[in-house]
């Protein structure tokens, strides 16, 4: 093929591709420019691997069958826009294949891949493998400041802080979201933060009701939790329920640099104030007291739960954050100025 191939371990349904590459491929494909995508998993099996563990074998199977179709596709493309890596594999054979080729070759990374146990790296590569690739890329497209930093101490020539970003819709007020509904939205690997800021606030939230979506935790007692899986409906549907947004990070776990603050965009973007750890992620796209609160110990989340007991303050605080999402978060502005850069390497 000609023009660009846009390769990622996730499919359409994975939020990186979703909300990072899908809109510059949109974009691109409205300017006339061919594209091609490849995902190593499938929508399909994409939960089991998910799940971790023995059930990785399956979708990872199905995945090397494929390797052929992408190895075809690189050896014609004219421009890699890779999210994260092609292969979740200690290689980068065909990212070498496409640079060794004179092409380019962005890398939009939007989590720390490289940070992770004995037994993931022995498999995916110790982090010399990503700081190669941060170094080799003709850009680096950066989800937080912490990846910024770290791709430029890599020796990468261009980073850009490009944010997690989201599809921002009209405001709907409040007037049809529960009024005691509490709602987090994450991944089973993330589960435990929410299960642990819950037990520690049990006490606290017998006057809310909790949804949790994306995770199975073991709820306090006599805390209502109602908990679902998650997809697009799911998350869509706790997005128009919630009256105010949970996003917990534990920042000693080694993971923790790599957040992107998807979900405090994405509660934002949906007019709903958030509470969350001022990591430093979530401290460059929202302002303590304005969209939502930064609370670094359990007597900070009791204290604003009970300022965000008040309609009008939600209201205000989710009005302001609707519209710093809207100038500053929006995937169409985004992906508008990515496919520009796109081209330019084209050219």
């Amino acid at each position: 093929m000609a023009g660009v191939l846009a390769a990622s371990i996730y499919p359409e349904r994975g939020a990186s591709t979703r909300l990072r590459l899908m809109p510059v491929l949109r974009e691109l494909e409205s300017c006339g420019v061919p594209t091609h995508f490849w995902a190593f998993l499938n929508n399909q099996n994409m939960p089991a691997w998910i799940a971790g563990g023995s059930s990785r074998f399956p979708p990872a199977r199905q995945g090397l069958v494929k390797i052929g179709s992408v190895l075809r596709e690189a050896d014609t493309c004219e421009l890699m826009l890779l999210q994260r890596e092609v292969l979740p594999l200690n290689t980068l054979w065909i990212e070498r294949r496409v640079l060794k080729r004179g092409r380019p070759l962005i890398w939009d990374v939007d989590d720390a891949i490289w940070e992770q146990s004995l037994a993931l790296g022995l498999l995916r590569g110790s982090s010399r493998k990503y700081e190669w690739l941060a170094r080799s890329a003709t850009e680096v497209w950066a989800g937080n400041n912490n990846i910024v930093d770290w791709a430029k101490a890599a020796g990468a020539r261009v980073v850009r802080w490009v944010p997690a970003t989201v599809p921002v819709p009209p405001l709907v007020h409040n007037d049809h979201r529960e009024e005691d509904l509490l709602v987090w939205i994450g991944t089973p690997s993330t589960g435990p933060f929410i299960e642990r800021l819950l037990h520690e606030l049990s006490d606290s939230l017998t006057d809310w009701r909790v949804l949790v979506v994306g995770a199975n935790i073991k709820a306090p007692p006599r805390v209502n939790v109602s908990q679902s899986d998650w997809s697009i409906e799911a998350e869509a549907d706790a997005l128009k329920r919630a009256s105010v947004g949970l996003y917990p990070v534990d920042i000693r776990h080694p993971a923790a640099m790599g957040k992107s603050a998807l979900k405090s965009v994405l509660f934002m973007a949906h007019g709903i104030p958030v509470i969350a750890t001022p990591t430093r992620s979530n401290m460059d796209v929202m302002t303590h007291g304005d969209e939502g609160f930064f609370a670094t110990d359990k007597n900070e989340w009791r204290e604003y739960l009970g300022v965000l007991r008040d309609w009008q303050v939600r209201k205000e605080m989710g009005t302001r954050g609707h519209q710093h999402a809207l100038n500053n978060f929006d995937s169409s502005t985004w992906s508008s100025e990515l496919c520009q850069i796109v081209i330019e390497l084209l050219g």
